[in-house]
């Protein structure tokens, strides 16, 4: 999941370059989509580095939360 956020990124980034009316409504959903995925992955790596339980538990419930939408 750590190099998903990149290609989020790099898709939003192609959609914006091929100018189409439904490609390029979802260019800005698609980078905020990776920037997301990328700031939780951040927060994450900082919470394991700094041994930090409140981040681990942040990026959990956030997870969790995610995941519970999705079904």
């Amino acid at each position: 999941m750590d190099k998903f956020y990149h290609h989020v990124i790099v898709f939003g980034m192609w959609m914006s370059n091929h100018h189409n009316g439904c490609r390029k409504s979802l260019t800005v959903p698609m980078i905020g989509l990776g920037a997301f995925i990328f700031f939780i992955s951040v927060i994450g790596f900082i919470g394991a580095l700094k041994r930090s339980s409140i981040l681990l538990w942040i990026v959990s419930l956030i997870t969790r939360f995610l995941l519970n939408m999705a079904t």
